[in-house]
């Protein structure tokens, strides 16, 4: 899984030559060869074979929008009756868009499937923050228990936090930092407060 390759396209003004090169040396890899890595050290060395390995690569490829004026609102048996602004418009994401937006055409070329994913949204973000067995809520749980203090996070409160992600525009990656801001100072001033249990 690569994350971000968004990052890599040529965007905006002028030519990135590094960010075309580094799409141009992901050709070899994804259409499969053998690879040889090193280790963390730099003195070991193996050969990996990449022909069976599946690549997927994701991104937010911000603004691709911009680069759908041109796309077709029906095909085959799809009503031409469809949103050209909107998430819905995301759902038709073509080879072309990627290219326009900065990809090289070899590298789209290699990518057989393309697909969106739906932004996250508040219950999804609510069952994000409570229900892994590692999440977040759980976790503040139980470095208040370690200090002999039962917490407890009420149900609009949760939801508070994930509208404040939606609102930010930082989906599940920012609940951390939401949730952290809110209770910092409490993790602090709960030692000084004798009612607190």
């Amino acid at each position: 899984f690569i994350d971000e390759i968004d990052k890599i396209a040529n965007v905006g003004e002028g030519t990135h030559i590094g960010d075309t090169k580094i799409q141009q040396s992901l050709l070899k890899m994804v259409e499969g060869c053998e690879e040889i890595i090193s280790d963390e050290t730099g003195f070991n060395t193996f050969t990996i074979n990449t022909k069976n390995i599946l690549f997927i690569f994701a991104g937010a490829f911000v603004g691709i929008e911009e680069h759908q004026k041109g796309n077709k609102a029906s095909s085959g048996f799809i009503s031409s009756n469809v949103s050209t602004k909107g998430p819905q418009i995301l759902q038709r994401v073509t080879a072309k868009n990627l290219i326009d937006y900065g990809m090289i055409p070899e590298f789209v070329g290699r990518l057989p499937v393309v697909t969106t994913l739906n932004s996250l949204d508040e219950q999804a973000l609510v069952k994000i923050l409570t229900e892994p067995k590692n999440a977040i809520t759980k976790q503040y749980i139980q470095m208040f228990k370690m200090d002999g203090i039962d917490l407890s996070f009420d149900a609009e409160a949760v939801k508070a936090v994930a509208k404040k992600a939606i609102e930010l525009k930082t989906g599940a990656r920012g609940l951390r930092t939401i949730l952290e801001e809110r209770m910092l100072d409490v993790m602090y001033s709960c030692h000084f407060e004798e009612d607190i249990k």
